[in-house]
């Protein structure tokens, strides 16, 4: 959804709206949750009680229990079933919790970018790069990195597969706060507020720095083991200290993009002689409330869990429309259909994401099936990011009418 703002919006409120029906997604308190009122809350309570409860921290530590588990490893134990009991209940509990939320929101969220771009020939037909040499291309690099020796090819089937892992996360970055900027372009649309050259400059000021945010914490947090970690990260301990001293400096333009975006939007409502939308200004605030989690609670089991859930609610809310709309246009059962398909992607993304972690990792042959569903995951990943820069462009008809028919009738 990240050029939702490459229309003309001249017309915004009247072209979104046509009548005076409230201007919103699915309802105004729903789209304000789903675009990021509810991470916002969530994100605080998590900070009050981590503050309140310093040894709750230090009970989710990723980095304590890693050191335990390398100990393990060292001392010639199972570092599967011993180093995973290393994990302390409370993270586990809590873990499990998010996994099936993850099932729920995340996976879905997936499947129904999948659902819309396969939904007809003329889609798959538009999206050909989208729809079938990206799928290509990802398969390739896949079944090279799974079924070459690791010795083949100067070992560059294992290299490729961490290559994915990687990409992804990197590229994951960009999808984001691609994504949010999508949000408040559209519910600035919806909401008759069309924004200049100059304050989209200054909105989006601030998701560009938290880009380049979300890289440095994804490179800090790069498995020991990986190739990146060995010759980029341990290959000279001060880069590991440049990439900390670059995140902070990062972190301060961040601070100071945040008043400037809060100027963008005054300026743009006062202009328009209307309020500003809340869910605009809330889909954009979110994000830096994102990465100060990332930045202040990395070392916590599942905290990066608790953030691709808020960016997976923002994006469910607009496919949810499309398929009401789109069911409705068909039958009068857009609703019951909808939550038959929104069920149906659930168990499709937990047998693509979970069936692995379902059958266990208990020998060498398994983990080695689990590593390379975890490069087939990746690839998904950035799939999934490469055809939601495609098809969500509101300057296609097409997308238009799905997503805002509801507010013509």
């Amino acid at each position: 959804m990240s050029e939702f703002s490459s229309m003309n919006t001249s017309d915004q409120g009247e072209s979104a709206t046509g009548s005076s029906i409230s201007p919103c997604v699915i309802h105004p308190v729903v789209d304000w949750l789903f675009c990021g009122g509810l991470s916002i809350v969530v994100i605080i309570g998590v900070f009050v009680v981590f503050s309140s409860h310093p040894e709750m921290v230090s009970a989710f530590s990723y980095e304590k229990a890693l050191r335990q588990a390398v100990e393990v490893v060292e001392q010639g134990a199972d570092p599967v079933g011993q180093a995973a009991s290393l994990v302390p209940s409370e993270a586990f509990s809590s873990l499990s919790i998010l996994l099936v939320l993850s099932t729920l929101i995340n996976h879905p969220h997936f499947m129904m970018s999948y659902k819309l771009l396969y939904n007809s020939r003329e889609q798959i037909q538009e999206y050909r790069w989208s729809s079938t040499w990206m799928p290509v291309l990802l398969v390739a690099v896949l079944i090279l990195g799974i079924v070459a020796p690791r010795e083949a090819f100067g070992g560059a089937g294992p290299l490729l597969l961490e290559g994915l892992n990687v990409v992804a996360a990197l590229y994951l970055a960009w999808h984001y706060n691609g994504q949010a900027w999508g949000m408040v372009a559209s519910f600035s649309y919806l909401g008759g507020i069309k924004l200049s050259r100059t304050e989209k400059m200054m909105i989006r000021s601030g998701l560009r720095v938290m880009t380049a945010v979300h890289v440095l914490i994804a490179l800090m947090l790069v498995k020991p083991g990986w190739t990146v970690h060995e010759y980029v990260i341990q290959r000279e301990e001060t880069i590991g200290i440049w990439l900390h001293d670059l995140l902070v400096v990062a972190l301060i333009f961040a601070s100071v993009t945040l008043p400037i975006g809060i100027m963008a939007f005054r300026s743009a409502s006062k202009r328009a002689g209307k309020g500003l939308p809340v869910t605009a200004f809330t889909s954009w605030l979110a994000v830096y409330f994102w990465y100060a989690l990332l930045y202040v609670q990395r070392d916590v089991f599942g905290i990066l869990v608790v953030v691709q859930l808020a960016h997976a609610l923002q994006y469910l809310v607009f496919t949810t429309r499309v398929e009401i709309n789109r069911n409705k246009a068909e039958s009068s059962s857009g609703v019951a259909r909808t939550v038959v398909t929104f069920a149906a992607a659930i168990g499709v993304g937990a047998i693509v994401f979970d069936l692995p972690g379902w059958i266990g990792m208990s020998n060498d042959t398994a983990r080695m099936y689990g590593m390379a569903m975890g490069a087939v995951a990746s690839a998904i990943n950035i799939h999934h990011y490469f055809v939601d820069g495609a098809i969500w462009k509101i300057s296609n008809p097409r997308v238009r009418k799905d997503l805002f028919a509801h507010l013509r009738s």
